[in-house]
C-alpha cells in the first residue's frame, strides 16, 4: 500500500513538473515572438493573395467585357447576313417572269 501511494504520489509529481514546463514554454517570451513572426507573416501573405485575387479578378471582367463585344459583334454580322439574304430572295422572286403570263 505505501508503495503504491509513493508510486502515486512520484507520477502526480512528474506529471505537475512536465505540465508545469510545458506551460511556462507556451507562455514563454520566445514562443510569443515566434507567434508575432507566424502572425505578421501570415499577415503579408493574406495580402499578397488579396491583391493577386484582385489583379485576377479584374482581368477576368476584362476578358469577359472583351468576349461580350466580340459575341455582340458576331451576332450583328450573324443578322446583316440574314437581312442581305432576305433582300436578295426577295429581288429574285421578283425579277422572275411568271409562266402563266
Amino acid at each position: 500500500m505505501e508503495t503504491t501511494l509513493i508510486y502515486f504520489s512520484v507520477k502526480a509529481m512528474s506529471a505537475t513538473y512536465i505540465l508545469y514546463k510545458v506551460w511556462m514554454f507556451i507562455f514563454s517570451p520566445k514562443v510569443y515572438k515566434f507567434w508575432d513572426n507566424q502572425l505578421r507573416y501570415m499577415r503579408m501573405a493574406r495580402i499578397r493573395l488579396w491583391k493577386s485575387r484582385k489583379k485576377r479578378m479584374v482581368e477576368k471582367a476584362r476578358k469577359a467585357r472583351y468576349r461580350a463585344r466580340l459575341d455582340k459583334a458576331e451576332a450583328w454580322i450573324a443578322q446583316a447576313e440574314n437581312d442581305i439574304l432576305k433582300v436578295g430572295h426577295e429581288k429574285k422572286t421578283e425579277t422572275q417572269p411568271n409562266p402563266l403570263d
